[in-house]
């Protein structure tokens, strides 16, 4: 698969004078085109779309259909801004009707014929009918382009009860968008669960009974058998026998690529237009990319594919390189007002070793992920989850999860703790920001960096943000989170101090004093730890230097002492440490003592350990995730604390013991 990070561009067009020319004006099409153009900005381009329509977002449909959309608002922006370029040519409501190979020219709806250097074929599908006696009736309805949804919504106002054939994502939002003129609407799923190949058996019973909610009626495992009426639909049959009086059919159950134009060119074809790895048909000069191509003898019914079919066929044509792996279906919207996301495997599991399916479920979530060998190939969810965008990095990149995150998804639903920060900063960067436009991280930052600063520049620059939206709260984050961090103040101070701490409180235990045995045969320097002036002197200098390092630390948590800032106060917290460090090794001559004395010590050592590695991250926290440094700043700080507790009553026991002895 090509890299999500940059694009390179070629220096030169193809070194043919016809242009290359994509057949298919859909979200993929102009993709395609889009992808091309950033690779070859002088490559001549021409688009052949078979709609009357200007190119429009067909996720954007049962908005459109429920009212809640203009026509405006579902057109496709990045297709306008294309329209300015010079070297592209646009020919709408204009299909192509054959191909000829030998000459490489096609000819449109008007018998013209266009010659091309290379063809990319992303002519989509058409809805798939079941053959059900009585669909050639009036009030029977697909619902899968532009015209379907005027169609609908011209019937809206007549219609008294919809039948809806397929419970799958594209029969639940015609449901929904039918219903807002308090029309009664039924879904009729022939599996036995919504969205059977998104969710497993219970996450489908919870959609239901949300859907059921909202007023639709759901009947599952029970498909229709005929639709019965005179030149006009008046009833439903299901296979059980049950009769549902209706007026309006909407048959949405599923897809059928368009292969014809493929087939009538002698290319090979299965249930879609067979491609390689290059998304190359048998002829090199024809490239098939969205719903119409088959890769390994799988074809997408989603947008998401299609888009990293175009960038890895743009890239192949441009550059002659490029790979198509295949692609991890991912299914992140609102279905009927409930957030609904699956990815990965998660249905119709095989038995494998090490695969664990963990589940947890409350009155308004239900969430699962499998988990193979400890890695993370699937999740479901309905309602919401606050991790889906992580979790999706996770399962492209099949990340390991600890025994603990497995744990704690069991009992909490979550697998990072809550307060564990989620910003986008941390994220990899090949984790997808934009799902709908399959936009990476990576690909967001080099727009910021090549001069993109605000969230309409993104979208003008890739086209994320601008389906359903959901990810602009991450493209503002994206935006303001670039610049890189600057390094704290003297970090570099902060971490030689605490580094010699390390060092000299590491002597203890690597290098002991041996205690000499007599006075005469001791080092002069002993004195110092010997003498009982001496020992008093260093004792109450380490017990000042120690409170002096506590109440240095309170200019955090005390919000009215202003004198200096933290920062100031931090250095100076850190040049105590090290001080209480070098008058310890005077007190003590290396020696960790024994009893509540190397009790004492141990607290001691612990403490200005733990401290200086506080202080070390602090100094490099720069050059770390903000969600690791996050989390590694509560660790040093709770240890730092928890290792001070124990000090004030050894170190009093201390005193006291010295001088009552």
């Amino acid at each position: 698969m090509t890299s999500a990070m940059c694009v390179q561009t070629a220096k030169e067009a193809i070194p043919n004078s016809h242009p290359i020319i994509v057949v298919g004006t859909g979200p993929v099409g102009i993709r395609a085109a889009q992808e091309l153009r950033q690779r070859m900005p002088t490559q001549p381009l021409t688009l052949f779309g078979g709609e009357p329509w200007q190119p429009y977002d067909r996720i954007k449909l049962s908005s459109l259909l429920a009212g809640e959309l203009g026509l405006d608002e579902i057109s496709l922006e990045r297709f306008r801004r294309q329209g300015n370029d010079h070297h592209q040519t646009q020919h709408l409501n204009c299909p192509i009707l054959e191909i000829d190979r030998t000459n490489q020219q096609v000819k449109d709806v008007h018998g013209q014929w266009h010659h091309y250097s290379k063809l990319i074929l992303a002519v989509g599908s058409h809805p798939h009918i079941p053959k059900i006696a009585g669909t050639e009736l009036k009030g029977v309805y697909t619902f899968r382009n532009l015209n379907d949804a005027q169609a609908l919504m011209a019937r809206t106002a007549r219609a008294r009860h919809v039948v809806v054939i397929g419970g799958g994502l594209l029969g639940l939002e015609a449901a929904k968008a039918m219903q807002w003129g308090n029309t009664r609407v039924t879904v009729v799923q022939q599996g036995e669960t919504l969205m059977n190949r998104q969710l497993d058996k219970l996450g489908g019973s919870y959609l239901q009974q949300s859907i059921e909610q909202s007023g639709i009626d759901v009947l599952t495992g029970n498909g229709v058998r005929e639709i019965r009426g005179v030149e006009r639909v008046e009833q439903i049959v299901l296979r059980d026998g049950t009769e549902l009086t209706a007026d309006t059919v909407i048959v949405a159950a599923g897809i059928t690529p368009n292969r014809e134009l493929a087939l009538a060119a002698h290319l090979p074809v299965g249930h879609g237009i067979r491609v390689n790895d290059q998304l190359q048909t048998e002829d090199p000069n024809i490239y098939a990319v969205g719903e119409c191509a088959e890769h390994g003898g799988v074809t997408y019914g989603l947008v998401a594919p299609g888009y990293e079919q175009a960038a890895v066929a743009a890239e192949h044509i441009a550059h002659q390189r490029g790979q198509y792996v295949g692609s991890l279906n991912v299914t992140a919207l609102k279905v009927v007002g409930e957030e609904v996301f699956s990815m990965g495997e998660v249905t119709q599991l095989p038995k494998r070793i090490a695969q664990q399916e963990l589940v947890f479920q409350d009155n308004e979530h239900y969430r699962k992920i499998v988990v193979h060998k400890g890695r993370l190939v699937g999740a479901i969810s309905v309602g919401p989850w606050s991790e889906v965008r992580r979790i999706q990095e996770h399962v492209r990149q099949k990340r390991p999860l600890s025994i603990w995150q497995q744990w704690r998804f069991k009992r909490y639903g979550n697998i990072w703790p809550d307060n564990d920060d989620l910003s986008i900063q941390a994220w990899p960067a090949e984790a997808i920001v934009c799902n709908c436009m399959n936009i990476s991280k990576g690909q967001l930052v080099d727009c910021v960096n090549t001069g993109c600063q605000n969230i309409q520049a993104l979208s003008n620059k890739t086209g994320a943000g601008t389906v359903c939206g959901s990810c602009k709260p991450l493209l503002q984050e994206v935006c303001g989170s670039q610049q890189p961090l600057e390094p704290v103040r003297w970090s570099r101070s902060l971490a030689l101090l605490s580094l010699l701490c390390i060092i000299g409180a590491s002597l203890f235990t690597l290098f002991p004093s041996p205690i000499s045995e007599s006075v005469q045969q001791g080092w002069w320097l002993e004195q110092l730890w010997r003498d009982g002036t001496w020992k008093q002197v260093s004792g109450f200098t380490i017990l000042g230097l120690s409170v002096a390092a506590a109440l240095l630390s309170l200019r955090k948590r005390i919000k009215k002492f202003t004198l200096m800032n933290f920062e100031h106060w931090r250095l100076v917290h850190t040049v105590v440490g090290a001080l209480t460090v070098s008058t310890l090794l005077i007190h003590t001559g290396l020696s960790l003592g024994s009893n509540l004395n190397r009790w004492l010590m141990i607290s001691f050592l612990a403490l200005l350990t733990i401290g200086c590695g506080a202080a070390i991250h602090s100094a490099i926290s720069h050059k770390l995730s903000l969600s690791g440094s996050r989390r590694w700043q509560k660790i040093w700080l709770w240890g730092h604390i928890l290792a001070f507790w124990p000090l004030p009553v050894l170190l009093t026991f201390h005193v006291l013991s010295v001088y009552y002895f």
